[in-house]
């Protein structure tokens, strides 16, 4: 099996180097029809156009996203910042009605110790939330709004202006010569120029990978929990409004939560190490979880409700290019719990501009496609440190108590002064770089006063003393 697969090539050759150069009639294959794939398509073909190249692209998609359920989702929680939206339309690619579900204009955020509501900073910063696939397999009241499918309808802009979709599972990766070919579940054979990989991390797609690329690995797993409910419109607009919810709890397993609006639906999101249905059960008891569902609610049997325990991507692959193979999207590198589907586009965008406008050689690949995954993963190192300052925030009261404090002060000041808020948000939207997010937090020194200011008077609460009796204990 070696000799058969996809050898990945040394990148030690010259940087810049145009012996590898796609010609009209090359073929590209792409493996997986999601956010990634159908951008890296939509994208290789839109450049390739406005410069007079004819290529042929073939995406490899068996699911069909416009069923409801698990078989037609993409397992996520579903949110598009609202500067990814406008970037997409300015290069073609306008969302219809009914794909935009609700828009996110502000975030309330729970704690053991209260709530409080931060506004979005600015109007660009908003986001809003999608179903990845035709919705949730819950019964809906008769005559609700159809719900659109975010990725098919980018699979079908992406066949739109050429691509062609093969709705069937990829069996094998092999080479014939030095290209990659794709066998299709149907037997058919296919020798490409050049292939993505774009499967996400879940079920048996990226095994495939490993098997047939020589030297990838993909990024590290890890746990998540997303169930939908159906409330009615008149609930969710009641309960939730245009708010993302988002929860600092001390539950034990359970290291990031939040409630999303989508119309009549609302979707709950878990992140732990081993999210199962009894910590869902004691999420959901909370008090300030019970806040954001009606009265007396019960959460409906299984046959009345969506549930899925997808897997999150929490680094990057061993390799992310090769010799005629690159990966894009969660495959490759995502971005650290935040942002999955701006990560793709920023990784399929910058995968097709260097296809179209540089080459296919590793040689290229690395110096025009390696410096975004780069940044990616980079950040998300950052992002670590971000994440576990927050982890310390939601399980120590007092430091709740604190965050709350300042982020409460902060709702009546100019923008400019809202530094936690904009952090608060920054983090749990995906807006900003996690390396913007740790300037802010450690190299502000009006806001590092601040904070440590709340952090006293709470632990005062805390310890139940005043000034002088607290400065006596800490002399002790």
């Amino acid at each position: 099996m070696a000799d058969r697969t996809i050898k990945a090539n040394s990148c030690h050759a010259p940087r810049g180097g145009r012996a590898m150069d796609l010609s009209n009639g090359h073929r590209i294959g792409i493996i997986g029809g999601g956010p990634a794939g159908a951008l890296t398509a939509y994208y290789l073909l839109h450049l390739s156009q406005r410069v007079g190249l004819h290529l042929e692209v073939d995406i490899y998609e068996p699911k069909s996203f416009i069923a409801a359920g698990a078989s037609g989702c993409n397992h996520c929680g579903g949110v598009i910042s609202e500067t990814l939206i406008q970037m997409l339309a300015l290069e073609g690619i306008i969302f219809p009605p009914g794909i935009l579900q609700s828009t996110i204009d502000s975030y309330t955020l729970h704690t053991e110790s209260g709530a409080v509501r931060i506004q979005a900073p600015l109007q660009e910063m908003r986001i809003a939330t999608i179903f990845r696939g035709g919705g949730p397999r819950i019964p809906l009241i008769p005559g609700a709004p159809a719900i659109l499918s975010f990725d098919h309808f980018l699979l079908q802009r992406a066949c739109a202006i050429g691509a062609r979709h093969i709705p069937e599972k990829v069996v094998e990766i092999r080479r014939e010569g030095d290209r990659p070919q794709v066998v299709g579940k149907s037997g058919t054979a296919t020798t490409y120029d050049f292939l993505v990989g774009a499967t996400g991390i879940m079920g048996s797609a990226t095994t495939l990978l490993e098997k047939g690329v020589a030297g990838y690995r993909p990024p590290v797993k890890g746990s998540s929990y997303v169930c939908e409910f159906y409330l009615g419109p008149d609930v969710v607009e009641e309960r939730i409004g245009h708010d993302m919810h988002i929860f600092f709890l001390n539950i034990p397993g359970i290291q990031h939560a939040s409630i999303m609006p989508k119309g009549a639906i609302v979707t709950v999101c878990l992140v732990g190490d081993a999210v199962d249905k009894a910590m869902v059960d004691h999420f959901l008891a909370h008090p300030e979880v019970t806040k954001c569902f009606p009265v007396a609610w019960v959460r409906p049997p299984d046959k009345d409700s969506c549930a899925c325990t997808p897997k999150i991507s929490l680094g990057s692959a061993s390799m992310l290019f090769g010799h005629r193979v690159a990966f894009t999207g969660d495959c490759g590198v995502t971005r650290l719990y935040k942002d999955g589907i701006g990560a793709a586009y920023r990784t399929a965008r910058a995968c097709a501009t260097t296809l179209v406008f540089w080459g296919i050689s590793p040689a290229v690949l690395e110096r025009y496609f390696q410096p975004v995954c780069a940044a990616i993963a980079a950040d998300n190192r950052l992002g670590r440190w971000v994440f576990h300052l927050f982890e310390l925030f939601r399980t120590q009261r007092f430091l709740n108590r604190a965050v709350l404090a300042v982020t409460r002060w902060e709702q009546g000041r100019p923008p400019e002064q809202r530094l936690m808020s904009m952090t608060l948000w920054d983090v749990f939207s995906g807006s900003a770089t996690y390396r913007l997010i740790f300037k802010r937090l450690f190299l502000n020194p009006v806001f590092l006063v601040r904070f440590a200011g709340a952090v006293l008077l709470a632990l005062m609460v805390e310890l139940g003393v005043g000034p002088w009796a607290f400065w006596r204990k800490m002399r002790r």
